[in-house]
């Protein structure tokens, strides 16, 4: 059983831009934060999206960060990617450009 009960995958691709208040919407739920499992997958991105996901990553332990495989580009593979790294029973696909309304994950 995992420690956590709702993952949330999230692709990035060159959205630095959006980050910052993207991930402020996750922290800014209702439902508790240190329930979360936040899985953000890097797919290649060209911008600083790398170095502010690695940010979250150093200040969130429930944070994680992952690059989708070389060989293989998209947000589907990113997706998968993150997917098969869940461990909660539930899981919410998030896209690096959406905002969470505060009681989303109720």
């Amino acid at each position: 059983m995992s420690a956590y009960k709702i993952s949330i995958v999230c692709p990035v691709y060159n959205s630095e831009e959006f980050l910052d208040e993207g991930f402020a919407s996750i922290k800014g739920q209702t439902f508790p934060f240190e329930d979360l499992e936040i899985i953000f997958v890097d797919d290649h991105s060209t911008d600083r999206s790398p170095q502010i996901l690695a940010g979250f990553a150093e200040q969130n332990s429930n944070v994680y960060v992952y690059e989708s495989p070389a060989d293989k580009k998209g947000s589907g593979v990113a997706r998968n990617v993150g997917m098969d790294k869940a461990t909660a029973d539930y899981l919410v696909l998030f896209d690096s450009d959406d905002i969470m309304n505060p009681t989303y994950l109720e």
